[in-house]
């Protein structure tokens, strides 16, 4: 039997830098990637969590983007428009590309 999209959700809570999975108790780190300082990479934009995801992928054109790059498209739970962030990534992290954000 197929999951509606409702139940494939899994609500969100923002805990210090962690985002605990309210179904699954899993933490995950509110940080993007950073091998060198774990503890201390840039925080993962506040109206990302919880947003409505409305397209992922590879960006195409434009300025190159260290890793290949990842788009995403989003709007927050409380906007009714669309933002979108690029981040750039290689072996030692992740970072958001910051002239790519719009």
């Amino acid at each position: 039997m197929a999951r509606s999209n409702e139940d494939a959700i899994t609500t969100l809570r923002w805990h210090g830098g962690l985002i605990t999975s309210l179904t699954t108790k899993t933490a995950i780190s509110g940080r993007w990637a950073n091998i060198f300082q774990s503890d201390r990479g840039e925080l993962v934009p506040p109206d990302l969590i919880g947003a409505k995801i409305i397209a992922i992928g590879m960006p195409v054109g434009g300025k190159s983007v260290e890793g290949g790059g990842l788009a995403i498209e989003y709007r927050p739970a409380d906007s009714k428009k669309s933002k979108r962030i690029t981040l750039a990534f290689n072996d030692c992290g992740m970072w958001e590309e910051k002239k790519a954000r719009t």
